[in-house]
């Protein structure tokens, strides 16, 4: 049985997840899991498909936050739901993956994550590795 590395915290009216890692790579992957179970409802996204996402920003938090609306425009624009996130890389305050899913065709379902916000967003580093928090608007 796989462990996650992400979990789904109590929210008001919106998704919150947190994600964690030994690094800042494992962490934005694991969240990158993360958000396509919550846009599919499932953690069994085939991996049939290939998209390559890129993003910046001016520290941590705006490169975090920037990296994963990429990856929810391509559920919008692409109709595509990330299953992994591979091949992370962070450089400075670039973030660059390759990630594997499918279309939301194949599953049946629409997008229902609208946006991934600033609120209570945090990218914090211990001892124990790295933790991304964030909230998706649904």
């Amino acid at each position: 049985m796989r462990v996650k590395k992400y979990r789904f915290l109590p929210h008001t009216a919106d998704v919150k997840i947190e994600a964690y890692g030994a690094t800042l790579e494992k962490a934005l992957a694991n969240a990158v899991t993360g958000l396509g179970e919550a846009i599919s409802g499932s953690t069994g996204v085939p991996q049939k498909a290939r998209r390559l996402v890129e993003a910046r920003g001016r520290d941590r938090e705006a490169m975090s936050h920037n990296f994963m609306e990429e990856v929810l425009y391509l559920a919008d624009a692409d109709d595509f739901v990330p299953a992994t996130a591979k091949n992370v890389t962070v450089r400075g305050n670039t973030a660059t993956a390759v990630l594997s899913g499918c279309s939301m065709a194949e599953l049946g379902i629409t997008n229902a994550v609208k946006a991934v916000t600033y609120n209570e967003l945090a990218v914090r580093r211990s001892s124990a590795g790295w933790t991304l928090l964030f909230v998706l608007d649904v």
